[in-house]
Protein backbone atom coordinates (compact mmCIF):
# COMPACT_ATOMS: atom_id res chain seq x y z
CA UNK A 1 0.00 0.00 0.00
CA UNK A 2 1.40 3.44 -1.02
CA UNK A 3 1.52 5.69 2.55
CA UNK A 4 2.02 9.14 2.63
CA UNK A 5 3.79 10.95 5.07
CA UNK A 6 1.88 12.53 7.95
CA UNK A 7 2.06 16.97 8.30
CA UNK A 8 2.03 18.81 11.77
CA UNK A 9 1.36 22.14 9.54
CA UNK A 10 1.33 25.31 11.98
CA UNK A 11 -0.21 28.21 10.16
CA UNK A 12 -1.62 30.99 10.77
CA UNK A 13 -5.40 31.31 10.85
CA UNK A 14 -5.58 35.06 9.89
CA UNK A 15 -7.58 35.91 6.47
CA UNK A 16 -4.95 37.41 5.01
CA UNK A 17 -2.52 34.94 5.24
CA UNK A 18 -5.08 31.38 4.02
CA UNK A 19 -4.32 32.38 0.51
CA UNK A 20 -0.22 30.97 1.20
CA UNK A 21 -1.69 28.28 3.70
CA UNK A 22 -3.86 26.96 0.87
CA UNK A 23 -0.69 27.28 -1.76
CA UNK A 24 1.67 25.60 0.80
CA UNK A 25 -0.33 22.41 1.27
CA UNK A 26 -1.17 21.93 -2.51
CA UNK A 27 2.77 21.70 -2.61
CA UNK A 28 2.91 19.26 0.19
CA UNK A 29 -0.48 16.47 -0.66
CA UNK A 30 0.76 14.71 -3.26
CA UNK A 31 3.00 12.99 -0.66
CA UNK A 32 1.26 14.27 2.17
CA UNK A 33 -1.92 13.98 4.68
CA UNK A 34 -2.88 16.74 7.51
CA UNK A 35 -2.68 15.46 10.76
CA UNK A 36 -5.49 18.03 12.72
CA UNK A 37 -7.69 17.97 16.03
CA UNK A 38 -11.11 16.05 15.22
CA UNK A 39 -13.39 18.52 12.53
CA UNK A 40 -16.30 18.66 15.09
CA UNK A 41 -13.28 20.63 17.60
CA UNK A 42 -12.96 22.84 15.13
CA UNK A 43 -15.93 25.50 15.65
CA UNK A 44 -13.99 26.73 18.15
CA UNK A 45 -10.46 27.08 19.46
CA UNK A 46 -9.06 24.40 20.74
CA UNK A 47 -7.32 24.93 24.29
CA UNK A 48 -4.02 26.03 24.58
CA UNK A 49 -2.47 22.48 25.98
CA UNK A 50 0.55 21.81 25.25
CA UNK A 51 0.44 18.29 25.74
CA UNK A 52 -1.99 18.17 22.76
CA UNK A 53 0.44 20.14 20.71
CA UNK A 54 3.20 17.86 21.71
CA UNK A 55 1.19 14.64 20.78
CA UNK A 56 0.35 16.11 17.29
CA UNK A 57 3.79 16.66 16.50
CA UNK A 58 4.96 13.01 18.07
CA UNK A 59 2.51 11.40 15.53
CA UNK A 60 3.79 13.32 12.82
CA UNK A 61 6.45 12.54 10.19
CA UNK A 62 7.24 15.61 9.94
CA UNK A 63 6.88 19.44 10.41
CA UNK A 64 6.05 22.58 8.49
CA UNK A 65 5.51 25.60 9.55
CA UNK A 66 4.66 29.34 7.74
CA UNK A 67 5.73 32.25 9.95
CA UNK A 68 4.02 35.73 8.53
CA UNK A 69 4.48 39.20 10.01
CA UNK A 70 2.83 40.09 13.56
CA UNK A 71 3.47 43.72 14.75
CA UNK A 72 5.44 43.03 18.51
CA UNK A 73 4.32 46.27 20.80
CA UNK A 74 6.83 45.23 23.11
CA UNK A 75 9.65 44.94 20.50
CA UNK A 76 12.24 48.18 21.98
CA UNK A 77 12.53 46.29 25.12
CA UNK A 78 12.60 42.52 24.31
CA UNK A 79 15.26 40.14 23.50
CA UNK A 80 15.64 36.75 21.49
CA UNK A 81 12.13 34.72 20.86
CA UNK A 82 10.35 38.13 22.58
CA UNK A 83 11.99 40.29 20.43
CA UNK A 84 10.27 39.16 17.26
CA UNK A 85 7.43 40.50 15.10
CA UNK A 86 5.49 37.53 14.57
CA UNK A 87 2.73 34.87 16.21
CA UNK A 88 4.09 34.08 19.85
CA UNK A 89 2.14 30.69 19.17
CA UNK A 90 3.17 29.90 16.04
CA UNK A 91 7.15 30.36 16.95
CA UNK A 92 6.83 28.44 20.05
CA UNK A 93 5.27 25.19 17.47
CA UNK A 94 8.58 25.58 15.63
CA UNK A 95 10.27 25.59 18.61
CA UNK A 96 8.68 22.50 19.71
CA UNK A 97 8.99 20.61 16.55
CA UNK A 98 13.12 21.81 16.57
CA UNK A 99 13.35 20.19 20.26
CA UNK A 100 11.23 17.52 18.52
CA UNK A 101 14.19 17.06 16.30
CA UNK A 102 11.59 16.52 13.66
CA UNK A 103 12.25 16.73 9.47
CA UNK A 104 11.06 20.32 9.53
CA UNK A 105 10.51 22.88 6.63
CA UNK A 106 9.95 26.23 8.05
CA UNK A 107 8.96 29.22 5.50
CA UNK A 108 9.58 32.63 7.14
CA UNK A 109 9.05 36.15 6.51
CA UNK A 110 12.19 38.15 6.48
CA UNK A 111 10.57 41.06 8.48
CA UNK A 112 9.43 39.27 11.18
CA UNK A 113 12.67 39.18 12.35
CA UNK A 114 13.27 35.66 12.99
CA UNK A 115 16.54 33.32 12.17
CA UNK A 116 17.44 30.02 10.95
CA UNK A 117 19.39 28.10 13.85
CA UNK A 118 22.57 26.64 13.69
CA UNK A 119 23.32 23.60 12.09
CA UNK A 120 23.76 22.27 8.37
CA UNK A 121 21.16 19.15 8.34
CA UNK A 122 19.39 18.86 5.52
CA UNK A 123 15.95 17.87 7.21
CA UNK A 124 16.09 21.38 8.41
CA UNK A 125 15.20 23.58 5.94
CA UNK A 126 14.67 27.41 6.55
CA UNK A 127 13.16 29.57 3.77
CA UNK A 128 12.95 33.16 4.40
CA UNK A 129 10.33 35.14 1.93
CA UNK A 130 9.27 38.67 1.56
CA UNK A 131 5.54 39.92 0.49
CA UNK A 132 4.74 43.22 1.80
CA UNK A 133 0.75 43.82 0.66
CA UNK A 134 0.55 41.07 -1.40
CA UNK A 135 -0.84 37.42 0.11
CA UNK A 136 1.36 35.62 -2.11
CA UNK A 137 5.03 36.11 -1.64
CA UNK A 138 7.95 37.08 -4.53
CA UNK A 139 9.78 34.09 -5.94
CA UNK A 140 7.27 31.77 -5.95
CA UNK A 141 9.03 29.02 -8.25
CA UNK A 142 12.52 29.43 -5.73
CA UNK A 143 9.99 28.51 -2.50
CA UNK A 144 8.29 25.74 -4.80
CA UNK A 145 12.19 24.17 -5.54
CA UNK A 146 13.26 24.82 -2.06
CA UNK A 147 10.17 22.79 -1.16
CA UNK A 148 10.47 20.07 -3.71
CA UNK A 149 14.05 19.06 -2.70
CA UNK A 150 12.85 18.79 0.68
CA UNK A 151 10.14 16.26 -0.03
CA UNK A 152 12.68 14.83 -2.13
CA UNK A 153 15.16 14.30 1.24
CA UNK A 154 12.41 13.36 3.30
CA UNK A 155 11.83 10.35 0.68
CA UNK A 156 15.10 9.76 0.47
CA UNK A 157 15.82 9.25 4.66
CA UNK A 158 12.20 8.49 6.36
CA UNK A 159 9.58 6.20 5.65
CA UNK A 160 5.42 6.99 6.86
CA UNK A 161 5.38 5.88 10.33
CA UNK A 162 2.58 4.02 12.65
CA UNK A 163 -0.01 6.55 13.89
CA UNK A 164 -0.49 4.69 17.43
CA UNK A 165 -2.09 6.44 20.27
CA UNK A 166 -0.01 5.01 23.48
CA UNK A 167 -2.92 4.74 26.23
CA UNK A 168 -0.33 4.51 29.39
CA UNK A 169 0.23 7.30 31.74
CA UNK A 170 3.30 7.84 34.05
CA UNK A 171 3.08 10.50 36.69
CA UNK A 172 5.94 12.01 38.23
CA UNK A 173 5.68 13.45 41.77
CA UNK A 174 7.95 14.64 45.22
CA UNK A 175 8.51 11.80 47.68
CA UNK A 176 6.48 13.92 50.42
CA UNK A 177 3.16 14.02 47.66
CA UNK A 178 0.30 12.62 50.21
CA UNK A 179 -2.21 9.18 48.98
CA UNK A 180 -4.89 11.06 48.42
CA UNK A 181 -3.08 12.99 45.52
CA UNK A 182 -2.31 10.28 44.12
CA UNK A 183 -5.51 8.76 43.86
CA UNK A 184 -7.30 12.07 42.51
CA UNK A 185 -4.30 11.62 39.96
CA UNK A 186 -4.82 8.42 38.91
CA UNK A 187 -8.98 8.82 39.22
CA UNK A 188 -8.67 11.84 36.69
CA UNK A 189 -6.06 10.16 34.23
CA UNK A 190 -8.53 6.83 34.05
CA UNK A 191 -11.58 8.94 33.47
CA UNK A 192 -9.39 10.49 30.44
CA UNK A 193 -9.85 7.15 29.26
CA UNK A 194 -5.84 6.31 29.97
CA UNK A 195 -6.21 2.50 31.85
CA UNK A 196 -2.84 2.00 33.42
CA UNK A 197 -1.25 4.90 35.48
CA UNK A 198 2.07 4.23 36.94
CA UNK A 199 3.89 6.46 39.53
CA UNK A 200 7.79 6.55 39.18
CA UNK A 201 9.39 5.70 41.98
CA UNK A 202 13.10 7.31 41.18
CA UNK A 203 14.61 5.53 43.79
CA UNK A 204 14.14 2.16 42.96
CA UNK A 205 14.83 2.14 39.33
CA UNK A 206 17.98 2.22 37.08
CA UNK A 207 18.64 5.18 34.22
CA UNK A 208 17.64 2.90 31.86
CA UNK A 209 14.33 1.80 33.13
CA UNK A 210 13.20 5.40 34.04
CA UNK A 211 13.63 6.07 29.93
CA UNK A 212 11.90 2.86 29.08
CA UNK A 213 9.06 4.01 31.03
CA UNK A 214 9.24 6.96 30.02
CA UNK A 215 9.59 6.19 25.96
CA UNK A 216 6.03 4.05 26.24
CA UNK A 217 4.23 6.04 27.95
CA UNK A 218 1.84 8.40 26.02
CA UNK A 219 1.49 10.81 28.58
CA UNK A 220 3.37 12.32 31.56
CA UNK A 221 2.13 13.86 34.45
CA UNK A 222 4.87 15.71 36.23
CA UNK A 223 5.95 18.19 39.25
CA UNK A 224 8.08 20.52 37.37
CA UNK A 225 9.35 22.69 40.25
CA UNK A 226 9.86 20.49 43.26
CA UNK A 227 13.24 19.43 44.66
CA UNK A 228 13.56 15.37 43.64
CA UNK A 229 11.64 16.12 39.81
CA UNK A 230 12.96 18.72 37.86
CA UNK A 231 15.15 16.26 36.80
CA UNK A 232 13.78 13.38 35.90
CA UNK A 233 11.57 15.85 34.48
CA UNK A 234 14.17 17.53 31.88
CA UNK A 235 14.89 14.16 31.34
CA UNK A 236 11.63 13.56 29.83
CA UNK A 237 11.42 16.86 28.44
CA UNK A 238 14.59 16.19 26.22
CA UNK A 239 12.97 12.59 25.01
CA UNK A 240 9.73 14.82 23.73
CA UNK A 241 7.18 12.81 25.90
CA UNK A 242 3.68 14.94 26.19
CA UNK A 243 3.68 15.78 29.37
CA UNK A 244 0.80 18.06 31.96
CA UNK A 245 3.23 20.28 33.72
CA UNK A 246 2.19 20.64 37.13
CA UNK A 247 3.25 23.60 40.44
CA UNK A 248 2.61 24.07 43.91
CA UNK A 249 1.87 27.43 43.18
CA UNK A 250 2.47 30.15 40.59
CA UNK A 251 5.18 31.82 43.32
CA UNK A 252 8.00 29.04 42.55
CA UNK A 253 9.57 30.26 39.82
CA UNK A 254 9.50 27.42 36.68
CA UNK A 255 12.93 25.48 35.57
CA UNK A 256 15.03 27.35 33.18
CA UNK A 257 14.38 24.46 30.18
CA UNK A 258 10.75 25.76 30.40
CA UNK A 259 11.54 29.87 30.22
CA UNK A 260 12.51 31.78 27.25
CA UNK A 261 9.10 31.16 24.77
CA UNK A 262 6.78 34.28 24.87
CA UNK A 263 4.05 31.49 23.39
CA UNK A 264 5.41 28.51 25.40
CA UNK A 265 5.08 26.58 28.88
CA UNK A 266 4.12 29.52 31.52
CA UNK A 267 0.68 29.87 30.01
CA UNK A 268 0.24 26.02 30.40
CA UNK A 269 1.16 24.86 34.22
CA UNK A 270 -1.36 23.38 36.38
CA UNK A 271 -1.07 25.26 39.30
CA UNK A 272 -2.17 23.09 42.48
CA UNK A 273 -3.06 26.01 44.85
CA UNK A 274 -4.62 29.33 44.16
CA UNK A 275 -6.02 28.09 40.74
CA UNK A 276 -9.03 26.20 39.06
CA UNK A 277 -9.63 22.71 40.71
CA UNK A 278 -6.70 20.83 39.36
CA UNK A 279 -8.31 17.33 38.91
CA UNK A 280 -10.42 18.74 36.29
CA UNK A 281 -7.44 20.58 34.32
CA UNK A 282 -5.66 17.34 34.27
CA UNK A 283 -8.63 15.41 33.26
CA UNK A 284 -8.99 18.11 29.92
CA UNK A 285 -5.62 18.19 28.95
CA UNK A 286 -5.11 14.45 29.20
CA UNK A 287 -8.51 13.58 27.29
CA UNK A 288 -7.25 16.63 24.60
CA UNK A 289 -4.51 14.12 23.40
CA UNK A 290 -7.21 11.55 22.13
CA UNK A 291 -9.01 14.21 19.85
CA UNK A 292 -6.10 14.38 17.01
CA UNK A 293 -8.09 12.87 13.87
CA UNK A 294 -7.16 10.62 10.83
CA UNK A 295 -5.21 12.28 8.63
CA UNK A 296 -6.38 14.36 5.91
CA UNK A 297 -6.37 14.16 2.17
CA UNK A 298 -5.91 17.45 -0.70
CA UNK A 299 -9.86 18.17 -0.23
CA UNK A 300 -10.31 17.52 3.24
CA UNK A 301 -7.08 19.67 3.91
CA UNK A 302 -8.38 22.50 1.94
CA UNK A 303 -11.79 22.83 3.44
CA UNK A 304 -9.75 22.50 7.32
CA UNK A 305 -7.32 25.61 6.02
CA UNK A 306 -10.08 27.28 5.49
CA UNK A 307 -12.22 26.38 8.38
CA UNK A 308 -11.81 29.68 10.00
CA UNK A 309 -11.51 32.07 7.11
CA UNK A 310 -15.43 33.16 7.95
CA UNK A 311 -15.12 32.47 11.42
CA UNK A 312 -18.30 34.12 12.77
CA UNK A 313 -19.66 34.99 9.58
CA UNK A 314 -23.32 33.35 8.81
CA UNK A 315 -25.37 34.18 5.76
CA UNK A 316 -28.98 34.58 5.42
CA UNK A 317 -30.39 33.62 2.32
CA UNK A 318 -33.46 34.88 1.77
CA UNK A 319 -35.69 34.32 -1.36
CA UNK A 320 -39.26 33.13 -3.22
CA UNK A 321 -37.85 30.73 -5.41
CA UNK A 322 -39.62 27.17 -5.39
CA UNK A 323 -38.33 23.94 -6.75
CA UNK A 324 -37.45 23.45 -10.34
CA UNK A 325 -36.77 27.51 -10.79
CA UNK A 326 -33.27 27.38 -8.34
CA UNK A 327 -30.70 25.45 -10.27
CA UNK A 328 -28.17 28.65 -9.24
CA UNK A 329 -28.98 28.77 -5.85
CA UNK A 330 -28.47 25.38 -5.57
CA UNK A 331 -24.91 25.85 -7.03
CA UNK A 332 -24.21 29.36 -4.66
CA UNK A 333 -25.38 27.02 -1.98
CA UNK A 334 -22.56 24.18 -3.02
CA UNK A 335 -19.78 27.42 -3.64
CA UNK A 336 -20.65 28.67 0.29
CA UNK A 337 -20.27 25.04 1.56
CA UNK A 338 -16.81 24.59 -0.52
CA UNK A 339 -15.91 27.58 0.73
CA UNK A 340 -16.58 27.01 4.32
CA UNK A 341 -19.25 30.01 4.62
CA UNK A 342 -21.80 29.11 7.48
CA UNK A 343 -25.51 29.83 5.73
CA UNK A 344 -29.22 29.63 6.29
CA UNK A 345 -31.40 28.54 3.68
CA UNK A 346 -35.24 28.09 4.11
CA UNK A 347 -35.87 25.04 2.25
CA UNK A 348 -32.27 22.96 2.83
CA UNK A 349 -33.06 24.05 7.18
CA UNK A 350 -36.51 23.34 7.15
CA UNK A 351 -36.54 19.31 8.21
CA UNK A 352 -39.56 17.47 8.94
CA UNK A 353 -41.13 17.56 11.79
CA UNK A 354 -39.85 20.93 13.19
CA UNK A 355 -41.36 24.47 14.04
CA UNK A 356 -39.98 26.62 11.52
CA UNK A 357 -40.59 29.78 13.03
CA UNK A 358 -38.65 29.29 15.99
CA UNK A 359 -34.89 27.96 13.42
CA UNK A 360 -36.43 30.83 11.10
CA UNK A 361 -36.30 33.52 13.93
CA UNK A 362 -32.93 32.13 15.34
CA UNK A 363 -31.50 32.22 12.10
CA UNK A 364 -32.05 36.02 11.44
CA UNK A 365 -30.55 36.49 15.49
CA UNK A 366 -27.57 35.50 14.17
CA UNK A 367 -27.01 36.73 10.61
CA UNK A 368 -23.95 38.66 9.65
CA UNK A 369 -25.24 39.03 6.05
CA UNK A 370 -28.55 39.25 4.26
CA UNK A 371 -29.04 38.12 0.69
CA UNK A 372 -32.30 39.11 -0.66
CA UNK A 373 -32.72 37.00 -4.24
CA UNK A 374 -35.60 38.23 -5.69
CA UNK A 375 -37.84 36.79 -7.93
CA UNK A 376 -41.37 38.54 -8.82
CA UNK A 377 -43.64 38.29 -6.09
CA UNK A 378 -41.02 38.38 -3.17
CA UNK A 379 -42.47 41.09 -1.87
CA UNK A 380 -45.76 39.38 -1.76
CA UNK A 381 -44.58 37.05 0.18
CA UNK A 382 -45.15 37.29 4.04
CA UNK A 383 -42.14 35.76 5.08
CA UNK A 384 -40.02 37.02 2.68
CA UNK A 385 -41.02 40.65 4.40
CA UNK A 386 -41.07 39.70 7.73
CA UNK A 387 -36.81 38.53 6.91
CA UNK A 388 -36.49 41.43 5.12
CA UNK A 389 -37.67 43.56 8.26
CA UNK A 390 -35.71 41.75 10.59
CA UNK A 391 -32.35 41.98 8.73
CA UNK A 392 -33.12 45.91 8.16
CA UNK A 393 -34.40 46.60 11.65
CA UNK A 394 -30.32 44.61 12.57
CA UNK A 395 -29.00 46.90 10.39
CA UNK A 396 -26.65 43.88 8.97
CA UNK A 397 -24.89 44.54 5.41
CA UNK A 398 -28.07 43.81 2.79
CA UNK A 399 -26.79 42.62 -0.52
CA UNK A 400 -30.29 42.45 -2.98
CA UNK A 401 -30.16 40.66 -6.24
CA UNK A 402 -32.63 40.47 -9.21
CA UNK A 403 -33.01 37.04 -10.17
CA UNK A 404 -34.65 34.89 -12.57
CA UNK A 405 -35.50 37.72 -15.42
CA UNK A 406 -37.08 40.21 -13.19
CA UNK A 407 -35.83 43.68 -13.80
CA UNK A 408 -38.17 45.63 -11.35
CA UNK A 409 -36.56 46.88 -8.60
CA UNK A 410 -37.77 46.12 -5.29
CA UNK A 411 -39.25 49.29 -3.40
CA UNK A 412 -38.21 47.92 -0.10
CA UNK A 413 -34.62 49.28 -0.24
CA UNK A 414 -32.84 52.44 -1.50
CA UNK A 415 -30.07 50.23 -2.38
CA UNK A 416 -28.82 49.25 -5.82
CA UNK A 417 -30.29 45.66 -6.81
CA UNK A 418 -28.00 43.98 -8.98
CA UNK A 419 -29.72 41.85 -12.00
CA UNK A 420 -28.40 38.78 -12.36
CA UNK A 421 -29.28 38.56 -16.46
CA UNK A 422 -27.33 36.34 -17.58
CA UNK A 423 -29.44 32.63 -18.60
CA UNK A 424 -26.25 30.52 -17.29
CA UNK A 425 -27.05 29.31 -14.04
CA UNK A 426 -23.28 28.84 -13.11
CA UNK A 427 -22.55 32.32 -14.14
CA UNK A 428 -25.43 33.92 -11.89
CA UNK A 429 -24.11 31.73 -8.86
CA UNK A 430 -21.05 32.53 -9.32
CA UNK A 431 -22.12 36.38 -9.15
CA UNK A 432 -23.69 36.12 -6.33
CA UNK A 433 -21.19 34.06 -4.56
CA UNK A 434 -18.36 36.87 -5.35
CA UNK A 435 -20.25 39.43 -3.82
CA UNK A 436 -20.70 37.43 -0.98
CA UNK A 437 -16.89 36.94 -0.83
CA UNK A 438 -15.95 40.55 -1.01
CA UNK A 439 -18.49 41.43 1.22
CA UNK A 440 -17.78 39.45 4.16
CA UNK A 441 -14.04 39.43 3.80
CA UNK A 442 -14.25 43.47 3.93
CA UNK A 443 -16.08 43.33 7.01
CA UNK A 444 -14.28 40.08 8.90
CA UNK A 445 -10.31 41.17 8.43
CA UNK A 446 -8.01 40.90 10.65
CA UNK A 447 -6.60 44.70 11.95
Amino acid sequence: MDRKFTVYLSHSWRIQDIELNLWIWERLAEQCNLLVDRPDSQVEHPPYYISRLEETLRRSDIFVAILPFRPNPNLPASQGDYGLQCSPASLFEIRLAERAHRPRLVLYERTTGFRRPPGDWPGATYIPFDRGAQSLPEGLDVIELAIERWLEWVNSCRKPGLQQVLDRAVILLPRSADSPMVEQLNIALQEALFPTVERIEIATRTDAELIDKMLNAGLLVADVVSDGTQELYAMAHGLFVPAIRLAPTKALPLPWILEGHPGGYQHDIVLLSDGPPWPAEVKARAAAIFRVTEPLGLDAGRRFIKSRRYKGVYVFLSHNLRPGKREFLDLLIQGLRDEQIDFFEYYRDNEAGIQWEPKLNEALGKATLFTGLLADGYEDSPVCQKEWAAARDRNIPLLPFLVNGRTTRTNLTPLHNQTLDSTEPPINAKTVFDQIKRTVVTSTIDP
